[in-house]
């Protein structure tokens, strides 16, 4: 089952057989995929807390926190992505893209109180 992105075209961050992410691995079955990164990131997050990446939050900081915790399953951590990104059968869609698109970064996220 071949992935599309929101245009219609091929989802160039999944896999051209399957639903699942490109991944480090080469995994395409979802079960198995989503096991190991639960496992990789649970790993990340848990450095983190013990020693966060410095920074102000800004674009740059939020990318250096995504590439910590995804180094280890994708490619592209911590890069910005083109278009939207579906997962589940659901679009995702790139606030930080359009916000930086846009000339800034004003996000609110349910968690941004924590």
């Amino acid at each position: 089952m071949a992935a599309y992105g929101p245009e219609g075209l091929p989802d160039p961050y999944v896999w051209s057989a399957s639903d699942v992410l490109r991944n480090k691995w080469g995994i395409t079955n979802g079960n198995d995929f989503s096991a190991l990164e639960l496992s990789a990131t649970r790993f990340r997050i848990d450095q983190l807390r013990e020693r966060p990446v410095k920074g102000k939050f800004d674009l740059k900081h939020l990318q250096a926190i995504h590439r910590h915790i995804f180094q280890d399953v994708y490619e592209w951590a911590g890069e910005l992505r083109e278009g939207a990104l579906s997962r589940g059968g659901i679009f995702l869609p790139n606030p930080i893209t359009s916000c930086h698109q846009q000339g800034g970064l004003s996000m609110h996220w349910p968690w941004s109180t924590i």
